[in-house]
């Protein structure tokens, strides 16, 4: 059986099932010893074949096979250190491969970042031109400065912008309460608070 290939198949009639048999009956039995040694050996030659293909998974298999059946072989301390060397190097390498995946994403989400604050920023440019500080709700100045800001908590161009949109409000608060407007006055007020709730002028007293 051994000559024809069948060393552990087909499960029912092959090499190493009648060695086995053989050694129930007789448990001392030299030739029946001998060929489990030698399809231990058989397990060991297709390990290192599969080691030098890189296929680790099958190597381990053929490697825990052969210290089944031989844990005496000389080889199988050596060919387990090349396996446990090959599975290292492998582990390094899919760790290092996912590193360099995750900085890939990082800096394209960076990239992402960079055009979306940008474009929100020439829009809320726009949008002070246009007097659109606040309102209307789902496109003005303020919703664009906000947006970057919680995407780059830093940004000095978006709280230059919110500085600079209440300095606006500012002096709209003092042209309309020069002239008395206090039709205007409270929605200015009010715009100004939205923007900035500590500004010194929405502490003054009512006039």
């Amino acid at each position: 059986l051994m000559a024809t290939g069948a060393v552990v198949s087909p499960p029912d009639r092959n090499a190493l099932l009648l060695y086995r048999e053989v050694l129930e009956l007789e448990p001392d039995n030299p030739d029946a010893k001998a060929g489990q040694v030698a399809i231990a050996q058989h397990f060991v030659t297709l390990a290192d074949k599969a080691l030098s293909a890189n296929s680790l998974d099958a190597a381990a298999g053929y490697l825990q096979q052969a210290t089944v059946l031989a844990p005496e072989l000389a080889q199988l301390e050596a060919l387990q250190l090349r396996l446990d060397q090959a599975v290292a190097e492998h582990q390094a390498s899919v760790a290092a491969a996912r590193a360099r995946a995750a900085e890939e994403n990082n800096r394209a989400e960076a990239m992402l970042d960079q055009f979306k604050i940008t474009g929100l920023l020439r829009s809320a440019e726009y949008d002070i031109a246009n007097r659109r500080y606040t309102r209307p709700g789902d496109n003005n100045a303020l919703q664009k400065y906000q947006a970057v800001l919680q995407v780059a908590p830093g940004n000095a161009e978006a709280r230059r912008g919110l500085r600079l949109i209440a300095e606006k409000l500012e002096m709209e608060i003092d042209v309309a309460v020069a002239t008395d407007n206090t039709e205007k006055l409270p929605s200015l007020l009010a715009e100004l608070e939205r923007v900035d709730p500590d500004n010194p002028v929405l502490q003054q007293p009512a006039t």
